[in-house]
This record gives structure tokens, C-alpha cells and sequence, in this order.
């Protein structure tokens, strides 16, 4: 169930990406957790979001959500895991 969600949470934040005006300087993503009923936002910049898609394994979720996995960057505002 949770590898179905992060997929789903993936690809609404990607259809976010493409829907997004140019110079845009933040995207507001849902964390891609795939904890049943999570709902939660936060904002990206897209040159990070294009990263993070371009290196396989990894995802972006709020600090709350890690759950154990590893760790490569920590903002205030999001964590990328691998995962």
C-alpha cells in the first residue's frame, strides 16, 4: 500500500512541476511518504524537485515522515531520503 501511495504522490507532484508557471520559485509539494491519509504540503525549489526526479531512489517528504530511511539532504522545509 505505501510503495501505491508514494507512486501516487509522485506523480501529482510532477504533474504540480509541469503545470507550474515559468519563473516560478517554489513548487508546493505533497510529501511523498505514503503513509495512509497524509496530507501534507511543503514548498520546493524547482531546480531541487528536477534533481531529486533525476537520480533514482530518491523522495521528498516532510521531517516527520523519514522513517528511517537515509538521509541526503535536510532543509527547513523538506527532506530528500532514499528509499
Amino acid at each position: 500500500m505505501a510503495e501505491a501511495l508514494e507512486a501516487f504522490f509522485r506523480a501529482v507532484n510532477e504533474r504540480v512541476a509541469e503545470l507550474s508557471p515559468l519563473g516560478h520559485t517554489r513548487l508546493e509539494l505533497l510529501c511523498e511518504c505514503g503513509h495512509p491519509g497524509c496530507s501534507q504540503t511543503f514548498a520546493v525549489p524547482p531546480e531541487v524537485f528536477a534533481a531529486v526526479r533525476a537520480a533514482p531512489g530518491l523522495w521528498l517528504c516532510v521531517h516527520a515522515h523519514v522513517d528511517g530511511r537515509d538521509v541526503v539532504e535536510r532543509t527547513d522545509s523538506y527532506v530528500i531520503v532514499r528509499g
